[in-house]
């Protein structure tokens, strides 16, 4: 029951909805819950998430909460998520923590600035690569955007960073499992 809820909410049915479908198969939950099952899974990603050693790497930004974000989203060549960022900047400090923590060693990259001296820097290979196999880190992109689309102005326009990043991270582990088995 809570995976069923858990899939509407992710494909973009409104938590209202959810609900209602789940009180009419004679099951108890309420929004909050539902949203609550949401959030958990950016808790599971934690644990899903594996190290591995050639990275594709990019950022996107995203607008919420009257700001801009950047989500950085680092992927192996199998196209299996193994970091997820989301941070107010996009700048070599920025770079820093998320190849530092995406723990690759040869990282493939489109030409934005910051990456080159910071694999430099940590002693990194870093490759450049604008199409081709680079283009699975960007497959995401669009259903992220359009899912954040659909909040309209009730979120994440008012939630705090932390909820926001849950959020994303739930939607990406979700996005790519999905995608994994069709």
């Amino acid at each position: 029951m809570k995976a069923k809820a858990v899939l509407l909410y992710h494909w973009g049915v409104a938590l209202r909805k959810v609900e209602k479908f789940i009180k009419a198969l004679g099951l108890r939950g309420s929004r909050e819950a539902i949203r609550q099952w949401y959030h958990r899974l950016s808790r599971l990603v934690e644990h899903v998430l594996e190290s591995s050693h050639e990275l594709y790497v990019d950022e996107t930004k995203i607008e919420g909460r009257r700001r801009l974000y950047y989500l950085w989203l680092a992927v192996d060549s199998n196209s299996r998520p193994c970091f997820v960022y989301l941070s107010r900047r996009r700048d070599t400090w920025t770079t820093k923590v998320v190849l530092s923590s995406s723990k690759g060693r040869v990282i493939t990259t489109d030409k934005g600035w910051w990456y080159r001296g910071t694999c430099r820097e940590l002693g990194l290979e870093w490759r450049l690569e604008t199409f081709g196999k680079r283009n699975v880190v960007e497959r995401p992109s669009f259903p992220i955007k359009h899912r954040l689309r659909g909040f309209y102005r009730r979120f994440p326009w008012n939630a705090k960073l932390e909820t926001v990043s849950s959020l994303l991270r739930a939607f990406i582990f979700l996005y790519y499992t999905l995608e994994s088995l069709s």
